[in-house]
């Protein structure tokens, strides 16, 4: 098992390298890290924007970040902040030194970028844009070429996507807002179906089966394994009173992962909703947890400002 230490703010999310070599670790005061496995020490480090999202590249070369809205002053000490026309950028980090590469990424300025996800080909990303759009944008892996966006895809709701992923297949894109669970095929973005449920306090988590054929999805304390062909919930997972805050399946889909700022992950059977296995960390509440590519390693961490990688056979 390894700690890992030196965030300022509580962690936010973790995410390991498609080829499982390092860890990227992102706080709540935006700051990122990228530590190497399974040493555990420190590649590098950056804080000095306002990064609101943050992913490996398919190909493990580079951490991409978008930054949010322009609020962050470059310089802390001077109060420095970006030219306007500087704002906003996507930027590729080499994932070992943590230099700025040249970005063939462009978007123009006027709004941030959130939720950045790859398709498991890596050939193509997609980000949401901003508060007040309902559009997604789309690019081209590794030229950066701009797609043509899906316009329009996110309903009424205001407030846009709390969550998005793309199926393991590539055959479906998946967002979550206050308006419940949406499902687009893809390449087209085409909506497939939409299934409403209650969304408590404007919060929801979902995830992929990693089969593709199943989603779960999870607000306040009730969560649910929905059928996308039958189009229906299936089993219902439902804790006391902690809130969910972040859910994924293990990569054999046996067992369902989630936290919810206590100090313990816990393991669920998604057949039946029951608790299967507990994990407990002494390192503050839990918000985010990841699994590894070979599915033998989970990391976690939350209001501690730590980080835990464990071995899942340990």
């Amino acid at each position: 098992m390894l700690t890992l230490k030196g965030h300022k703010h509580p962690i936010q999310s973790v995410a390991f390298a498609p080829d499982g070599t390092a860890l990227l670790t992102v706080d709540g005061g935006s700051g990122i890290r990228v530590w190497d496995l399974p040493s555990g020490k420190l590649r590098w480090e950056a804080s000095e924007y306002y990064f609101s999202s943050a992913a490996f590249t398919p190909d493990s070369k580079f951490v991409i970040t978008a930054d949010r809205a322009g609020n962050r002053p470059v310089d802390l000490g001077a109060r420095k902040r970006l030219p306007f026309e500087m704002q906003y950028p996507v930027r590729l980090h080499d994932s070992v030194t943590g230099v700025v590469a040249p970005g063939p990424f462009q978007y123009p300025t006027g709004e941030g970028l959130y939720e950045l996800t790859f398709t498991p080909d890596g050939t193509r990303c997609v980000a949401r844009p901003g508060f007040d759009t309902k559009d997604l944008v789309w690019w081209e892996y590794p030229s950066g070429s701009p797609l043509p966006p899906w316009k329009n895809v996110v309903g009424h709701d205001y407030w846009k996507f709390r969550a998005m992923a793309i199926a393991p297949d590539g055959r479906t894109l998946a967002g979550v807002n206050t308006e419940g669970l949406s499902i687009f095929d893809m390449p087209d973005g085409e909506l497939r179906l939409r299934h409403a449920f209650k969304v408590v306090q404007g919060e929801a988590r979902f995830a992929y089966h990693p089969d593709g054929r199943q989603i779960v999805f999870a607000s306040g304390t009730r969560g649910a394994m929905f059928d996308l062909e039958k189009r229906s919930e299936i089993v219902e997972i439902k804790q006391a009173k902690k809130h969910f805050l972040a859910l994924a399946f293990t990569m054999d889909g046996r067992h369902l992962a989630t936290v919810s700022n206590e100090e313990t992950v816990k393991f669920w059977d998604p057949s039946t909703g029951q608790l299967a296995t507990e994990y407990a960390w002494e390192v503050g509440g839990l918000r985010c947890l990841a699994f590894a590519p070979d599915g033998t390693t989970a990391a976690t961490g939350g209001t501690g400002k730590k980080i835990v990688v464990w071995d899942l056979d340990a």
